[in-house]
């Protein structure tokens, strides 16, 4: 039962690792589909955006032939045009490498959720919801793990256990075994 106790401990102390592996790995996730949306967004409503731009340049232009001081219209409908067309590169950039990212954290997720679409968010919904799905598993797992421990505990002990880790159940059981016949345990 003592190996049966320690295999629990060992078994729940890489349960938790996984888990907080998978629970990073969302967190990650969460950021790529974040960023995936803005994205989307953008490039949505790029060409209305853009043609609005262009109009209120155009705008702006007819202005100054009328009005000097359309100048200063101009020039900032100019500058509002040169900043959005640097985000629409920079998010253009930001693209693939968000692909590759998203395909980088795939290897890490259970059944091996592969980026084989273009719609980022899309896998990133159905990544995050394998990473529940396993991560919620594992929890549990590791929740029946401690139960048992403490079973296997109690039962060794003739004490109760009951609210300790299973690394706290195998040091008391331990602690009882290397402890001279007679002795009082240190609960009691």
């Amino acid at each position: 039962m003592v190996d049966e106790l320690r295999a629990l401990v060992r078994r729940e102390h890489e349960d938790a690792l996984e888990s907080e592996r998978l629970h990073r790995l969302d967190a990650d996730v969460a950021e790529l589909r974040a960023r995936a949306d803005v994205i989307s967004a953008f490039f949505a409503a790029e060409r209305d955006e853009d043609e609005r731009l262009r109009r209120a340049e155009d705008e702006a232009g007819a202005d100054v032939a009328r009005r000097d001081v359309a100048v200063q219209t101009l020039e900032r409908a100019a500058e509002e045009h040169a900043a959005f067309e640097r985000e629409a590169t920079e998010l253009a950039e930001e693209l693939p490498r968000l692909e590759r990212w998203a395909n980088e954290l795939a290897e890490g997720i259970p059944g091996g959720t592969a980026l084989d679409t273009a719609d980022l968010a899309d896998w990133a919904s159905h990544a995050r919801a394998e990473l529940f799905v396993a991560a919620s598993q594992l929890d549990a797992r590791r929740e029946r793990a401690v139960l048992e421990a403490n079973g296997i505990a109690t039962a060794l002990l003739g004490e109760s256990t009951y609210g300790s880790t299973p690394d706290q159940a195998l040091a008391q059981v331990e602690r009882y075994r290397r402890s001279t016949p007679g002795q009082v345990s240190e609960s009691r």
